[in-house]
This record gives C-alpha cells, structure tokens and sequence, in this order.
C-alpha cells in the first residue's frame, strides 16, 4: 500500500483551502475558545427580543469557526488515523465542542417558557426568518420536554442505554468468528469486510460455504445478540413512553414534523409490488439453471463483465452523465472534481469507506478508496451528489438554514447513481455490458427499497410487541423474519435455515425506525432521475430549487418542490414502473434462457 506522500497532489484534498497552515488552525481554535467565553453572559437574558437576536447572530459566528476547526482536524486524522498527533488534536477540539455544547444548555429551557406573545412577537420581526424553524421545533416539542431534573437523569440513563449498539459492534468485529474454507486448495476467510465479495463469487460452492460460515457464526451467539437487541427495544420504548409519546414510531415522526402515515405508505405500496421482486429471482433462477436457487445464489452476477475505470475515466463519465442536470450543476461538478475537493486513493492509515463531508464557508470534501471498478465510479457519483447539495444549499442560504434535513439528504446522491446507470444502460456497447448495468439496477432498487422496507416491516414487529407489554423473544424475533425472507423472495428462492437469522447482522436496528429514510430517498430518487432523464413536468427546474432549499423549509414542504408527496403514491408508481421497465429488458435480453 502506498504512503501519502507517494500520490499526487491533484488525486488529494487540498485542506489549505481551509487553513493555510497550521497555525491558521491554532490561531482560530484559540479565537473560538475566546468566544466561547460569552456564552453565558445570555444566560437568563434571552426574553428581551434584541438580546436573543443578539444571541442567535453570535451562535451563528460561534458555529462558522467551531465548524471549521472541527473539520480541518476530523480531516487531519482521516489522512492517516496511524498519526497520534492527528488524533489528539481531533479530540482536543471535540471536547471542547462538547464543553461549548454543555454550556449553551441554557437555550432550550428559556425558549420553552417564552409566552404566545412574546413568540408572536417573535415570528412577526423579520429579523428572525432564518431562525423560525428551529424556534417552532423546540416550541412544537414542549409537550416531549421534561423538567430539568428528569431530562438530567434520563440524559444520564442514556449514557449506558444506548450502550446496547456498542455491544453489538463490539461482538460483531471482535467476539465473533466465522470459520474459513477451502476450495480447490485456495483458503477463503470469511469476514464481514470480505463477505460482500465472495457472496458474489461466479462459484457457487464459495457463495455457499461463505453464507453458511458467515451465518453460522449469528447463529451460534443468537441467543447473546437476540437479547441485547430486544433491551435495545426496551430502551426506545422507556425514552419515547417518558418522553409522552404514544409510540416509538411517533417519536421519529413527530420529531421531524412529519405523518407517520409516510411508513405505513411505503410498506403498502412495497407490498403491492412484490410480485415485481419475485419475477426479478425467477429470472435469476432460469439463468441459473439451478433447481434448488436458494438465498446465496441471489447475489451471484446475471452475466461476467469486468470492465475497469481508471480515475481520469470516472471523471469524464460522470461529467457526461449528469450533463442532464445542465450547465451551473456541471460548473460546481468540474469544479469538485479538479479543485481539491475529492481524497482519491488508498493511503496507509487512511480511513477507509466513502463520505462527503461538509461545513459552511468552505467547500465539501470527499473521502475515497478508490479501485478501478464500476463501485468506485458510481460511489464518486454519489458523493458528489451529496457535495453538490451542500454546495448550493450553502450558496444559497445563511449558516442557520444551509445544511439539508437529513431525511431529504440521500435524495441527490441516490439521483446521480441512478442517472450515471441510466446513462451506462443507454451508452452500453453490447448485450452483455448492457445486461450488466441493467441487472446493476434492479440489485440496487431490491437492496434498497425492497430489503429496507422488509427491515422497517421488523421494526414494527419489535417494537410494538414492547409497547403492547407483550412478550418479545429470540425464536420469535427469527420466526418473523424467516417469515419476512420468504415473502420478500418468492417461491424461486428456496429458503435456507439460516435465513431467519439474517436479521441478527444487520447493525441499523440499533437506530430506532432508521432504515426507512433509504427506501423513501430511493424512490424519490427514481421519479426525480426519471422525470430529469425524460425532460418531463419541468423536474430540473424544481429539483435546483430543492438543491438550494437548505433547511429553511420542514423536509414535507422541501419535498413538494419536487412535486413529492410520501403519504401517496405518485412517487411508488414511478419507481415501480422503473423496476418493471428494467426486468422487461433483462427479459429481452435474456429471452432464449426462458
């Protein structure tokens, strides 16, 4: 593996776009740390209008250069985590983040005893538009806010109540053991990290004795992991019931202000399609030929296509790709792609995976291990979807508003993988390179809309067996989900034993009514794509708005700019009709293996 001194300037991001050295960053840490001294001189003062005007401009000031110090350094040490002086200068400065965090706890309370007239006071100055949502949270939220002693003790609790995902990850990366294999004198080990390869292997007997050593090793600590998922329940429940909400699922939604109705809609109209999911393994079942296509034959490739991108190639396609979403989108593209924006390559002590990452006043930074495949090319995609988003929000509004709402922010990365596929399918060369992308898509769409909705339909089950004070066990928990395995897959996937333990490894059921937010972004994702690729209803007008909307509109009313409306199904039809279009195509193409 490479050192970081041995790539070129031109694939690393350039972190003197931030601070030109590192006594810039001293000198404005200690700038932020001198700050941070006022804070409570606005302790007790906020109900005077001018002073809490005061206050929010100068949370503002504190927020731009807190952000930026934290980033330079959260950036420091992701070049090289091996580097202990980047890992203290991160800690440094996240504790003293918390530390400005712990002292500005006196906000919340005051708000909440403001009087109707002083907040319609309030909300008529103009002064505090940039500010009124995230007031009318806080005031929307009063019914759920305790007094000081009882939030004191439950933020205490949740100090080792939400131990249990710790417990989890701990298990998963360091307790457990999956046993290795061989084949034809080769040894394969098994991990978590090597899992997602050989589960696509082209030999079945390594995807086999790679889903059994994997789910093997679940199923021998089940009982440990069952149980500490089922205190995890516990817990969300204990935090949703004190804080006076009926369930936990209207702790997620109330919290956004947002209709609950938005779940239960996607699991409808997930529900509705699932012959669509069923057709697409009896396709990959008659391409088998496998008479017993079982749960590890799922993942195994529709056809072989092994096609590399080199950096310089990426880029190019991805230019063209998203040449759709016009001539400023292309500017900012170009712009990260050849400015310093983007970690290209692997380096010792690198953090690995992908991310964007980003804070007002500076330009986004992505995080990537880049390989020569089409992953790599669609995950630049995606990161740059996210970049581009913040870019504009950031353009386009003050720090109070610029960062997007979390439950839009999959929306523009899921769009520019989608497009990048769309552009692929139509610029293929052949039938096999053309089924490949095609086969690429309908994976994509099942792991994301279909998989996802199958672990929120778990949730359900979980959860409200808690509220309900009935009894939640290990068998029952597996029983569910073998039952779940089988609907979602249909009768052309013959069921393994271990299927019902498949739900012991998925990590996100340590966040309460999480997984969702991936279905809902994927179809939103797909009626934009489409309605942008098909030049239909003026979509990429409304969708540069939605880029700059920021978070001065609630995510429901970000959404209806692009004509999105989760609790219909308007969105599901369009998403739908792409996944029928695309098993059409692999149907064509396919057509003598029927």
């Amino acid at each position: 593996m490479k050192l970081r001194s041995e790539i070129e300037d031109k694939y690393k991001w350039n972190l003197k776009d931030i601070y030109k050295s590192e006594n810039d960053f001293k000198l404005d840490f200690e700038k932020y740390k001198e700050m941070s001294k006022k804070i409570e001189s606005f302790k007790g003062k906020l109900n005077d209008i001018n002073t809490f005007y005061e206050y929010l401009k100068f949370e503002d000031e504190l927020d731009f250069i807190g952000g930026k110090v934290g980033l330079y350094v959260f950036l420091k040490r992701d070049e090289d985590i091996s580097n202990s002086k980047n890992v203290e200068m991160l800690n440094m400065v996240s504790s003293f983040q918390n530390k400005v965090s712990a002292l500005t706890s006196f906000v919340e309370p005051e708000i909440l005893k403001f009087s109707s007239k002083y907040l319609k006071q309030i909300y008529a100055d103009k002064r505090f538009e940039p500010y009124k949502i995230a007031i009318d949270d806080i005031v929307r939220s009063k019914a759920h806010i305790l007094d000081d002693k009882t939030e004191k003790l439950l933020t205490k609790v949740g100090e080792f109540a939400g131990g249990f995902s710790d417990v989890y990850d701990n298990m998963e990366s360091v307790d457990l053991t999956y046993d290795s294999f061989k084949y034809k004198g080769k040894v394969y080990e098994v991990t978590p990290g090597s899992y997602s390869v050989l589960r696509e292997s082209k030999i079945r007997e390594i995807r086999k004795k790679s889903y059994e050593n994997m789910y093997k090793a679940f199923k021998n600590f089940s009982n440990v992991i069952a149980t500490n998922y089922i205190y995890n329940v516990k817990a969300d429940w204990f935090f949703a019931k004190e804080h006076n909400y009926e369930s936990c699922l209207d702790a997620e939604f109330e919290g956004r202000n947002l209709n609950k109705n938005i779940y239960y809609n996607l699991i409808k109209n997930v529900d509705n399609n699932l012959n669509l999911a069923h057709e697409y393994f009896k396709i990959l079942k008659n391409q088998s030929k496998l008479e017993d296509f079982t749960v590890y034959d799922i993942y195994a490739p529709l056809v072989k296509y092994d096609r590399t991108f080199s950096v310089e190639e990426s880029k190019e396609i991805v230019m063209s790709a998203l040449s759709v979403l016009g001539e400023d989108y292309l500017k900012v593209l170009k712009e990260g792609l050849e400015s310093g924006w983007i970690d290209y390559f692997e380096t010792k002590g690198k953090a690995t995976g992908g991310y964007k990452v980003s804070v007002y006043g500076t330009h986004p930074y992505i995080l990537l291990n880049y390989e020569p495949n089409y992953t790599s090319l669609s995950t630049l995609a995606h990161e740059l979807g996210h970049a581009c988003h913040s870019y504009f929000g950031y353009k386009n509004n003050p720090i109070s508003t610029a960062d997007e709402n979390l439950f839009v922010a999959e929306i523009s990365s899921t769009t520019n993988e989608l497009l990048l596929l769309k552009y692929m399918i139509k610029n293929a060369k052949n039938k096999q390179e053309k089924l490949f992308y095609l086969n690429k898509f309908v994976n994509d769409f099942y792991a994301t809309i279909f998989t996802q909705t199958m672990y929120s339909k778990f949730e359900v089950f979980a959860h409200e067996k808690i509220e309900n004070d009935e009894s939640l066990s290990k068998d029952m928990l597996c029983d569910y989900y073998g039952k779940l395995v089988e609907s979602f897959h249909g009768k052309a996937v013959v069921p393994h034993e271990y299927s019902k333990y498949a739900w012991l490894r998925v990590p996100h059921f340590y966040r309460c009514y999480y997984v969702y937010k991936y279905s809902t972004s994927y179809a939103v994702a797909s009626f934009v794509a489409n309605k942008i690729w098909d030049n239909k209803d003026d979509m990429l007008n409304k969708y540069k708005k939605f880029l700059s909307a920021g978070s001065k509109y609630y995510p429901k009313d970000v959404l209806k700019i692009i004509d999105v409306d989760l609790e219909k199904d308007d969105v599901y039809n369009v998403a739908f009709a792409e996944l029928k279009w695309a098993l059409d195509e692999i149907k064509k193409l396919t057509k003598n293996n029927h």
